[in-house]
């Protein structure tokens, strides 16, 4: 039975893992006070705006009758929300505030118009807000310390990773220096990141590249094609809340026994709205666990957060 490896602090999953004998493929994959627990625990408090700050200057507008009533849009504690897009339009009323103040809210589509952004941002002196300028510090630190997946995915010199949502693909060089492989692939909807993405890979001597296209269509020419390891950094968070059960659903079908899943949970808190939409463990493993098995759940540690608020690193195995 695999270990929990904890870093700067203490969390004990509800189920334990299992292990798996067969190699692996890899995909990489983006007010009041928000307080974080954990095993009632308080580990922080931050303000909601501090938190959405980390990807957007998104103002929440939310009137007390919404935070009092008990249909919350989303909550660290709650099971995520499924359904079709209906089911989001049903709920306009709680979103209305939360989407329509944000920068780059398309009303039409009630989708964010990612291109329309990088357009934007890119045109900018400095780095777009919501670019973390390097890979996550805690996904750097686990593949240098891995003992199982990562040294024998290494000897092949062919590990298949994704990354949904990998915009200028700083992960994507990462995970192509690691594995020495050219079967690095990081998915954009957005030509202008697409664009960014490859010239930074460019610049790095990097064997990753990005393709335009859109994850939950995304697929495989055959069973030996799927990923040994998809890392998902900020792209769960950035989806709307109907999509998540279609997100687990593409996970299974794009990788094999075996495979990892990555998820690096991120923003933590309990506040509504989005994107960024509030994430934790928890909520994450509720869409995992019918097909993956949790192999570690790491508290990174404040040293390596990213985007300097708390986050986790979560490490799944395909049944």
């Amino acid at each position: 039975m695999h270990q929990s490896v904890l870093l700067g602090g203490s969390f004990s999953p509800s189920s334990s893992p299992r292990s798996s004998s067969s190699s692996p493929s890899v995909v990489c994959a983006g007010g009041g006070g928000v307080k974080l627990e954990n095993n009632n625990k308080n580990i922080a408090l931050f303000s909601r705006k501090s938190v959405a700050a980390a990807f957007f200057p998104i103002r929440r507008r939310i009137d007390s009758h919404h935070r009092r009533g008990s249909a919350s849009v989303m909550s660290s504690s709650s099971a995520p929300i499924h359904g079709d897009e209906d089911d989001l339009k049903e709920k306009k009323p709680i979103f209305e505030g939360a989407f329509e103040s944000h920068p780059y809210f398309d009303r039409t589509t009630r989708q964010t118009a990612w291109e329309k952004m990088w357009q934007n941002e890119e045109t900018k002196e400095s780095k777009p807000k919501f670019d973390c300028d390097k890979t996550e510090p805690a996904l750097v630190r686990f593949l240098a310390n891995n003992a199982s997946f990562v040294p024998e995915l290494k000897k092949t010199k062919s590990a298949r990773v994704l990354v949904p949502g990998c915009g200028r693909g700083y992960a994507l060089e990462t995970f192509s220096s690691t594995f020495d492989s050219e079967n690095v692939v990081g998915l954009e909807v957005s030509e202008t990141a697409r664009e960014a993405c490859e010239r930074y890979q460019t610049e790095n001597g990097s064997k990753a590249k990005c393709v335009v296209d859109d994850f939950f269509a995304h697929d495989v020419a055959s069973d030996d094609e799927k990923y040994d390891v998809i890392y998902d950094c900020t792209f769960l968070c950035a989806i709307q809340p109907f999509q998540r059960q279609k997100w687990a659903e593409q996970m299974k079908k794009l990788t094999a026994k075996g495979s990892r899943l990555i998820s690096l949970v991120f923003p933590l808190g309990d506040f509504e709205g989005g994107p960024p939409f509030a994430l934790s463990p928890e909520l994450v493993k509720s869409l995992l666990e019918s097909d993956f098995d949790v192999e570690e759940l790491i508290q990174v540690p404040e040293a390596d957060w990213a985007r300097g608020r708390p986050e986790y690193l979560y490490v799944f195995a395909r049944r």
